[in-house]
């Protein structure tokens, strides 16, 4: 069983999808075939099979399949060859530290840690310009979603004010 040996994470619109793709040319990296497969730390964490199939989404709001079972992530690095860096980028372990952190002690302790991290304001005018772009129905000025997500979520709300709890 191979698992990663470096793990990177940080804040959204900070270029982790950039490093990613550089990190794929790379020759002696193996990185996880899913960018952002999220497992540590995830809700399903310490669940069984059957919980996890009854009680946890299978899917994210934007349609890929979770990675919710230490089986399923094994499987992302059963391509390992001879590459001295085995690793995988997810994002979202910084604000869910407290469950990944236990999680990465628990199954990869010996992992180099990369925080990837952005100026706020500049990442936050970035993902505004995002939200823009997509043209979701986000009609809210940047200092309106300011006010309303800085205190509740990581990220501004894209197109709804549903808004995710970073208390985890």
């Amino acid at each position: 069983m191979t698992l990663p040996n470096f793990l990177i994470f940080g804040v959204q619109k900070a270029g982790t999808t950039s490093i990613y793709s550089y990190l794929l040319q790379h020759p002696q990296v193996y990185m996880s075939p899913i960018k952002e497969p999220g497992f540590m730390g995830c809700e399903a964490s310490g669940l069984t099979a059957a919980e996890v199939d009854q009680i946890v989404p299978q899917f994210t709001p934007g349609g890929r399949k979770r990675i919710l079972r230490l089986e399923d992530y094994e499987a992302l690095f059963d391509q390992v060859q001879d590459e001295i860096a085995i690793g995988e980028i997810s994002p979202n372990y910084l604000f869910c530290y407290r469950k990944s952190a236990a999680d990465i002690q628990k199954y990869v302790p010996q992992a180099k840690l990369i925080a990837v991290l952005r100026n706020p304001i500049e990442r936050a005018y970035s993902d505004y310009l995002m939200n823009v772009r997509q043209v979701v129905g986000n009609r809210k000025s940047l200092a309106e979603q300011v006010a309303m997500s800085a205190t509740t979520s990581h990220t501004l709300s894209k197109g709804s004010m549903q808004m995710a709890s970073n208390t985890t």
